[in-house]
């Protein structure tokens, strides 16, 4: 990290503010929370990325010798170093989110033609390696420029000036397929590949014209391509502007003109909230929505990084000038920032976290030493100050009256069904700007979310007994700018006096299925943070969870007898407890007759005890595992056609009993007795090798050190 960091902060001149003077008429709040992350010293914040109610973020060094990797809700922080480490990276140079999941992407940094990547995908608690996938959709020496996602789809530029889309909503072994593109933009990607001897990767908002983004999710299922001008040969040849969009998976719209006609040829920065996205040049704003564009002209602004706070963009230039940019045609000064941030992740709904480095109001970089530092910004607007917005010339309303038009409707009509019948709802919603979604709530909780206008949920309901049972239906409508409708409360009866043909089972006798995960799932020792989840199911709706540590109830989840899967977690942190003790977790589910469930118990060794690799001697207490080390002779990387050495080293207290070399999932030798383990094998043809190797001692405790990727050449 260290050997990046001066080179890349001056490249992308990025700053943002921990604070705002109050001379800034800005409705932001901003919030320090640096305290979320955990190591600070000589190390900044420096990628980020938001998905599913989470931020992630990291500080971009090596996994193996103390980088870090964090989860965070905007309050409650997880430490996922270690799941990201053994997923087969060991460090995270990007995190790139499509809304619904996040890529982990290590090797962006290392240079123009850069090949040598690795990116582990995470959603729902599940981390999978795409290396291989990707990688076979590739050419030789062919790296990634860019990855833009949005809802499970992604678009991949790479360093020969390609376009590659990948549906990951498919599967998880899903591979990337080329995208055939108008001539003009693959004429003047592919010139431009070839001019700045291929590209390198790029992060949003370079100040680069060898590393300009051009690809950006819009709204629906659009995307804008962007190849600026550009001047190649020894005089000089100028290229107009290439700009397209890219609709429903099959056709390309030109608005290059209309693009052209805000940057003169030359995007400084281009930026996607995933439903618009903005483009600054040195002298004009424009906003592209669908085929069409908003300008903002005769700015005079600098490169930019452009933040979406719900309601309005927050642009920050490379001097520390914040504007703000309003739907109405409004450009207003905010102000100047304070400390020096590299990188920003936005839930869409007015909250932004900012990471990056402490600095001074006089500096132009971060202050020495290097501190980490992370800002949570905040957007005070409600959806009601911003009703009925016209542009300046055009007049078009922007959002309608507090979020988008609202209609609900049900199946049977008259909201009645008897015990063990179904019941469909609906909702239908329509906006100027576009819906962006639709939240489907029974009794107050999430039971669905559709993307776009329309969506419907069915379900069998039964009564409690000979009573009849009300359940409350409610619709949420999203537009494109974070505005929203709710729908009024409507109640369907169960009748209790009356079963259904399609089912004549009553569930009152039934209690409800409980389940139980951790994450990382794998875990028998905690060392560090680890969640402990659980999940519950009942026809007559869950009223509670209660979680277990050692016997007491550590937390309660209250669910209002919701129907559907509900979910309740606790994080847990081995600092809480004593080296060497044992700790175990089980949970008690109730569902709304008062019937409960227990989970199976599940216990967990606290290992706390840091050791030494460089050492032999172990000092930590006895009942805990020592250390153990892997390496290979091409950890670097390998050609098809060589052997590879892979070797272990360990050291115990109470004496090594075992060592497990695993290449590629599999036992391949086992040594006993002895402190180190080796093992030559291949040739290997796959583009990735993974290795790792298991500890056991003497006491029968065992340590595992998690996979290492090589990469052929």
């Amino acid at each position: 990290m260290k050997r990046l960091l001066i080179t890349v902060f001056s490249l992308f001149g990025l700053l943002i503010a921990g604070s705002v003077p109050a001379m800034a008429a800005t409705p932001l709040t901003w919030n320090d929370i640096s305290n979320q992350v955990q190591y600070r010293n000589n190390r900044p914040v420096w990628a980020s990325a938001y998905a599913s109610g989470y931020y992630y973020f990291t500080d971009g060094q090596e996994l193996w010798s103390g980088g870090q990797v964090y989860r965070t809700d905007g309050t409650n922080v997880a430490n996922i170093t270690y799941d990201v480490r053994v997923s087969g990276i060991s460090r995270v140079d990007d995190i790139v989110s499509d809304g619904q999941s996040v890529l982990f992407i290590y090797g962006t940094a290392i240079g123009n033609g850069n090949s040598y990547f690795g990116i582990v995908k995470y959603q729902n608690g599940t981390y999978t390696n795409q290396t291989a996938n990707i990688r076979s959709a590739l050419n030789s020496s062919e790296g990634i420029v860019q990855i833009a996602g949005k809802d499970g789809h992604w678009m991949i530029s790479t360093t020969k000036g390609r376009v590659l889309i990948w549906h990951t909503d498919t599967g998880v072994n899903s591979i990337p397929t080329e995208l055939v593109l108008p001539s003009t933009l693959k004429s003047n990607l592919s010139i431009k590949a070839s001019t700045y001897g291929g590209l390198r990767y790029c992060r949003l908002s370079v100040e680069d014209p060898s590393c300009n983004s051009t690809i950006a999710p819009i709204n629906g299922n659009q995307w804008l391509f962007v190849a600026s001008q550009y001047s190649y040969g020894y005089y000089g040849t100028w290229s107009p502007v290439a700009a397209y969009v890219y609709s429903n998976g099959s056709s390309f719209t030109d608005i290059s003109n209309d693009v052209a006609s805000v940057v003169g040829g030359s995007q400084s920065s281009l930026n996607s909230n995933g439903n618009e996205a903005v483009i600054i040049s040195g002298s004009s704003i424009g906003i592209v929505s669908g085929t069409t564009i908003r300008k903002y002209p005769n700015q005079a602004l600098k490169p930019s990084k452009a933040l979406w706070t719900g309601a309005y963009w927050l642009l920050i230039d490379n001097e520390k000038n914040i504007h703000n940019v309003y739907l109405d045609g409004r450009v207003e000064s905010a102000g100047k920032t304070s400390d020096y941030f590299v990188t920003s992740a936005s839930n869409g709904r007015g909250t932004i976290l900012l990471g990056g480095a402490i600095s001074n109001d006089y500096q132009s970089g971060p202050a020495s030493p290097l501190t980490a530092k992370l800002v949570r910004v905040s957007n005070a607007y409600q959806a009601a100050n911003y009703t009925n917005v016209t542009t300046g010339s055009g007049g078009g309303v922007f959002t309608s009256n507090k979020g988008p038009r609202l209609t609900t409707s049900g199946s049977p009509s008259s909201f009645t069904v008897k015990s063990g019948g179904t019941f469909n709802y609906s909702a239908e919603a329509t906006d100027y700007n576009g819906v962006e979604k639709i939240d489907l709530y029974v009794n107050e909780a999430k039971v669905k979310t559709c993307g776009g206008a329309t969506c419907n949920f069915a379900s069998v309901y039964y009564s409690n007994g000979n009573v009849n049972r009300a359940v409350k239906f409610r619709a949420v409508a999203t537009n494109r700018y974070g505005y929203n409708t709710g729908s009024a409360v409507e109640t369907l009866v169960v009748n209790g006096t009356a079963i259904s043909t399609a089912s004549s089972v009553s569930s009152k006798s039934v209690p409800p299925a409980i389940w139980t995960w951790t994450i990382p799932g794998y875990i028998t020792t905690l060392n560090g943070t680890a969640s402990y989840h659980v999940g519950a199911w009942d026809n007559d709706g869950i009223a509670q969870v209660e979680i277990m540590v050692n016997g007491t109830v550590r937390r309660n989840c209250y669910f209002s007898n919701a129907q559907g899967n509900v979910e309740c977690g606790l994080d847990i942190s081995s600092a809480d407890y004593t080296d060497g003790s044992n700790i175990t977790l089980s949970a008690r589910a109730v569902d709304a007759n008062g019937q409960s469930s227990w989970s199976d118990t599940r216990s967990l060794l606290v290992q706390n005890t840091s050791y030494n690799p460089r050492n032999t001697t172990y000092y930590g207490p006895a009942n805990i595992p020592g250390w153990i080390q892997t390496k290979s002779d091409h950890d670097s990387g390998y050609t098809g056609s060589q052997y590879i050495t892979f070797n272990a080293e360990a050291g115990d207290q109470n004496g090594v009993a075992r060592i497990d070399l695993l290449v590629n999932a599999q036992v391949v030798q086992t040594c006993y007795n002895a402190t180190t383990c080796s093992w030559t094998g291949g040739p290997y043809p796959n583009s990735t090798v993974t290795y790792g190797a298991t500890l056991t001692d003497s006491a029968g405790y065992s340590l595992w050190t998690g996979y290492k990727t090589i990469y052929r050449y």
